[in-house]
């Protein structure tokens, strides 16, 4: 099974900072939702018990992610949001649901031992929880409570030298056939999820920070953060060979390898395959928010002013624009709250367990001539450029 998933640069700025917030610290830019959990409360009052589950997965997020994607990961019919407060969201209905199940809990920022509001960065769904790491640690959140699974003290001279308050911080997490590959500034090890047994550390770069990084089992392929250069990483071998020059993002998605690659200042979408041979620009023009699925290529211009958004065939072509509805509610024939997508900077997300593909933009709330900001999340049926708002959130 192919799996994938990118360490960003707001990640790499985290690792370099020391990663030592505590799990209840609140990002400044969110906002209080708690008349929004009130509602949500009420309306939870009346769900079953199997409602209760707040991980009903079958499998395991393996998506590929872009920088601004980063706390977001799409299984089964959910989209799970992470920071303040952590949701669920139902790809179909659009239902949003807290993610704590303590009694009596306020959901607030400043609740005591609120899961809705404990950092979990770096993580991925999967049928028993959310995995994520915190400073040196491995956890997983099963809906209920937090558990350290692994402590890392591991680190290299590198690691001590950019990271000296805390060189042994662990950052993204990736999963392919059993397997969570956890990796730090330079090295990585494995966790066999079925045996709740870890790897000895290998380093695989020791001289640059990682920007990007995937894997299909045998070839670990990343790209760095300080040079911009791609390589392919022989996991037997412990070899890597370098692939191109300006590159800032990839993904591995059955047998190929898809990577953007810099040309004059535009990015370009480059396919190869599982050695990062034969390459072939499939897209023009093509952010590093891309998301490969088993049936196409969701994608962002970002040299056109416009920013606009594109679906295509898994070769790049066909491509079709993907227009974002604007919601307006009218009363007496007059728009009293408009909300329209910003297309700036997209988050864009699917996995091969999502039944979906997503895309979230920075939205506004206009009322009484009042202007808010919102995230508006669309849905998409994989392979389909027609999308439905599903839900907004004050984030």
């Amino acid at each position: 099974m192919k799996k994938s998933r990118i360490i960003s640069t707001v990640l790499c700025a985290v690792l370099l900072c020391g990663c030592n917030n505590e799990q209840n610290s609140v990002d400044s830019g969110y906002v209080d939702v708690s008349e929004f959990v009130s509602e949500y409360e009420n309306e939870l009052e009346n769900k079953d018990e199997t409602d209760s589950n707040m991980f009903p997965l079958a499998e395991y997020d393996d998506k590929a992610v872009a920088v601004m994607s980063l706390n977001y990961s799409a299984n089964g019919k959910y989209l799970y949001c992470m920071g303040a407060p952590n949701l669920r969201i139902d790809g179909d209905s659009g239902e949003v649901r807290i993610l704590c199940s303590k009694a009596g809990c306020a959901h607030k920022s400043d609740s005591l031992d609120c899961s809705a509001y404990q950092r979990m960065p770096g993580g991925l769904s999967a049928p028993e929880g959310y995995y994520y790491t915190l400073g040196n640690q491995l956890c997983l959140f099963d809906g209920e409570a937090h558990k350290v699974l692994f402590e890392n003290n591991f680190c290299t001279d590198f690691d001590k030298e950019m990271n000296e308050d805390n060189p042994c911080s662990l950052g993204e997490i990736v999963y392919c056939d059993g397997l969570l590959y956890i990796f730090g500034l330079s090295h990585y090890f494995t966790y066999d999820i079925s045996k709740g047994t870890t790897s000895e550390p290998a380093v695989f770069c020791d001289r640059d920070i990682i920007m990007s990084i995937d894997t299909n089992g045998e070839n670990i392929y990343y790209c760095t953060q300080l040079s911009n250069e791609l390589y392919v990483y022989n996991i037997a071998a412990k070899e890597s060979k370098k692939i191109c020059d300006n590159s800032t993002a990839l993904d591995y998605k059955n047998g190929a390898l898809y990577y953007v690659q810099y040309e004059n200042g535009v990015p370009m979408l480059y396919m190869a395959d599982e050695n990062g041979n034969s390459p072939k620009k499939i897209i023009e023009d093509c952010y590093v928010n891309f998301c490969v699925t088993d049936d196409c290529i969701y994608y962002q211009n970002y040299a056109d002013p416009a920013r606009e958004a594109f679906m295509c065939k898994i070769d790049g072509s066909d491509p079709q624009k993907i227009e974002f509805p604007q919601k307006v509610t009218t009363e007496n024939g007059v728009d009293i709250v408009s909300k329209k997508a910003d297309k700036d900077l997209l988050k864009i997300i699917s996995s091969s367990a999502a039944d979906k593909a997503y895309i979230i933009c920075s939205g506004s709330k206009t009322t009484g001539g009042v202007v808010t900001p919102e995230e508006m999340i669309f849905a998409f049926d994989k392979g389909s450029a027609e999308c439905k708002l599903i839900a907004e959130t004050e984030r």
